[in-house]
């Protein structure tokens, strides 16, 4: 369904211009050359730490943000090749579900507002259609038809989120992007939010991209999970083998399994040194395994079993 070949993006932080003598601007680079695909009625979770570029990946994905280079296909054509009428089709197919549900909730509309602009967007069903597919949305959400005169300051921070995921449904859509979709939750919510998803991948067959750094949360849904870190894939594997077969340093690191050398130095300034080098292993900085050739040459994704892929040097011994 989805097909996401050598993508970058990179953004530019520059310095004030005293700061910028002698000194070059700082270059992110937020996606470096990621490739995956999605198989229709899969989960497919994305892993990692905050500032892996995971939600930058989603963003690109979802064209939200123009790619440097690289291809997002869809159904096998690529994204950027799409006319007008066909990028209004793939944003009402592919849709996203924010962290920050708050923000995109208009506080000064109701629910019942807040869930029919997208179908006035596209303009879908008449005025009795349009409320019957409001009611079945909020009803696979779990959600009653009540609280339609309500505004959002007026729920819950859980209800918020079933709304944003409700406001994503109205339309059928074939895949959503989800975005950190249980920060912030207690457990017992988070718990019922991942169930939800897991009741609309089995019911629906709607294909999902999580993107989390609940290592807990990815583990118990997704059908295979890529990890991230420095922008890249660093390992990919099956969901069931998550926690109990993971092969890359981070991932193990992630999982409490390794140390790192992250403890030590301090996770941000190792992080961003292994950013932005461009030369060797992203973790090279971090990982206690690394080699001389991790500082040297970029690794890339290899079999490590059946269905399971790592960038990691490490593979030889």
């Amino acid at each position: 369904m989805l097909e996401v070949t050598g993508l970058n993006k990179a953004f530019i932080v520059r310095h004030n211009i005293f700061a910028r003598l002698g000194h070059p601007d700082h270059v992110i680079r937020a996606v470096d050359g990621v490739s995956f695909e999605v198989k229709r009625g899969e989960i497919f979770g994305i892993a990692g730490k905050s500032g892996s570029g995971k939600t930058t990946l989603g963003k690109t994905i979802l064209k939200l943000i123009e790619p440097d280079s690289g291809c997002v296909a869809y159904k096998g054509k690529d994204v950027s090749s799409f006319s007008p009428d066909e990028l209004k089709t793939y944003h009402r197919q592919v849709q996203a579900v924010f962290q920050d549900a708050d923000s995109t909730l208009d506080p000064r509309q109701k629910l019942n507002s807040i869930l029919e602009e997208p179908l006035l967007i596209h303009h879908l069903g008449s005025d009795d259609e349009r409320r019957a597919i409001i009611r079945s949305a909020l009803e696979q959400v779990n959600l009653p038809y009540s609280l339609l005169e309500r505004h959002p300051s007026e729920l819950s921070g859980g209800q918020r989120r079933r709304v944003a995921l409700a406001r994503a449904l109205v339309l059928d859509p074939e895949l959503i992007i989800a975005d950190e979709p249980t920060t912030g939750l207690d457990p017992v919510v988070s718990a019922q939010i991942l169930s939800l998803f897991l009741q609309l991948n089995r019911e629906r067959r709607l294909t999902l991209i999580i993107i989390t750094h609940d290592l807990a949360a990815i583990s118990y849904l997704s059908h295979r999970v890529a990890v991230m870190y420095g922008g890249k894939i660093v390992e990919l594997i099956d969901g069931e083998n998550f926690e109990k077969a993971s092969f890359h340093p981070y991932t193990q690191f992630l999982q409490g399994i390794t140390g790192s050398r992250m403890e030590e130095t301090g996770y941000i300034d190792v992080h961003r040194m292994s950013r932005t080098t461009g030369q060797g292993c992203v973790y090279a900085s971090a990982c206690p395994a690394a080699r001389q050739e991790c500082f040297e040459t970029v690794p890339m994704l290899r079999p490590v079993a059946p269905g399971h892929y790592a960038a990691c040097f490490g593979i030889d011994k």
